[in-house]
């Protein structure tokens, strides 16, 4: 079952060391706080997705102000699920963006996948909570363990075992 939250500020964050962090996003407003675990590669992806989605859509007149200093409440976290698909969209009406959040469900051999209940979470955001949100997510996977130059796979404290340089 699909929760439809309406408008709400859309974060991103992570807690513990580069190399052992857990990810997740967060929908923060009038009906609480949401928060669903998630995998880095689907932080940047979703990134990656909404700033292309913003480049296409038309301009704005004016600019709506849009607070700069939206961070995740990582005090307790509790997440409500742990993420699986992603569903973007834009609604002209509205002038949102519309962010479908799918729990990850591992299916059982006797089920067919359409019959299974996930959990999820519909929201609505801004351009300006979109930009933000890319912006944050950008810094928060940069501030993980630097990649190698030469595969590109993440270089951890005690070293890396590299396979181009064999």
């Amino acid at each position: 079952m699909t929760d439809d939250l309406g408008t709400v500020v859309l974060v991103s964050g992570a807690i513990g060391e580069p190399g052992q962090r857990v990810f997740y996003l967060q929908a923060q407003g009038p009906l609480g706080t949401h928060t669903v675990k998630c995998e880095k590669g689907q932080v940047v992806a979703l990134a990656e997705h909404l700033e292309r989605l913003l480049a296409d859509l038309p301009a704005i007149g004016a600019a709506a102000v849009v607070p700069t200093d939206l961070e995740t409440t990582s005090s307790g976290i509790s997440p409500r699920f742990v993420l699986g698909t992603i569903g973007l969209a834009y609604d002209p009406d509205s002038d949102r963006v519309v962010v479908v959040l799918e729990e990850l469900t591992p299916p059982d051999d006797d089920d067919d996948p359409a019959d299974i209940e996930r959990d999820g979470l519909r929201l609505e955001i801004t351009r300006g909570v979109a930009s933000v949100f890319c912006a944050r997510a950008k810094e928060i996977v940069a501030a993980g363990r630097p990649s190698c130059r030469w595969c590109g796979r993440p270089i951890d404290l005690d070293g890396h075992p590299c396979p181009r340089m064999n």
